[in-house]
């Protein structure tokens, strides 16, 4: 059973296009699966269905792994989501050429994560709908923001409703749909090939500091921050690239 989570930044509920995206992108694949035998759960939460307050730049998360916010709000329902799934979509209409405020600001909730690489080992993919312009600025963006945590990410999916390809329009969005399951399926299958160069500079930079920090704990007695101590005991400086590391978490070493 491969577990799909999708967070869909939309207050339109059951209604919104980007909700319907990504169901139609979570049938594809399941039928993808089914003819080698295999089954996928799938979830989807829109922006509507969850309280989700602004972040307040405490820098609790990053001192110490927590948000008090998460006591308060579905924040917390929300995390538990994304770290359970195997494979994780988000996605987002277009508001004034940029994602939705909801979608970023659940990004901006858990942007500590991308100091922990929170999602390494998990395939992921960016979800667009727009009128007739902006999607794929918007798509990439998202896409490299998610790529921070550590997700496996192919090209994503990008549907418009007054131009090509449209949503409405079967010949039109099922090819597109289809090609964007088999690429998610692929990610997940070889997570470790679809690490980009600047995931890997990131990488290396962590894992230099983890060293350094934990050097200086040694010797010094510095304390270590929340994040240097996650990586360390993840032993992320053992490994010298981002793609061994998935290879080691999805035991696709050999």
């Amino acid at each position: 059973m491969i577990r799909m989570f999708s967070y869909v930044g939309s207050a339109a509920g059951s209604t919104s296009h980007t909700k319907e995206l990504s169901d139609r992108l979570a049938a594809a694949l399941a039928e993808l699966l089914r003819e080698r035998g295999e089954d996928l759960s799938y979830e989807c939460l829109t922006a509507d269905r969850l309280q989700v307050s602004l972040c307040r730049s405490c820098n609790s998360c990053f001192g110490t792994g927590s948000c008090p916010l998460d006591a308060t709000d579905d924040v917390g329902e929300l995390k538990q989501r994304l770290l359970e799934a195997d494979i994780v979509l988000v996605g987002t209409p277009v508001y004034l050429a940029q994602m939705s405020g909801a979608t970023k600001c659940v990004l901006d909730r858990i942007a500590f994560w991308a100091h922990r690489l929170e999602l390494a080992g998990k395939a992921g993919m960016a979800l667009v709908t727009t009128s007739n312009n902006h999607g794929p600025q918007v798509e990439r963006q998202l896409r490299e923001l998610l790529q921070c945590f550590g997700l496996a990410m192919p090209e994503g999916l990008c549907l418009q409703l007054h131009a090509s390809p449209r949503l409405d329009l079967p010949e039109e969005a099922d090819p597109a749909i289809a090609a964007a399951a088999a690429r998610l399926l692929t990610a997940w299958e070889h997570p470790a090939a679809h690490v980009t160069k600047w995931q890997e500079l990131l990488w290396r930079e962590l894992a230099l500091q983890t060293r350094r920090r934990m050097m200086r704990h040694y010797v010094l007695g510095e304390e270590v921050p929340e994040e240097t101590r996650v990586l360390d005991e993840r032993r992320i400086a053992t490994y010298d690239s981002l793609a061994a590391y998935l290879r080691f978490l999805r035991g696709l070493d050999g």
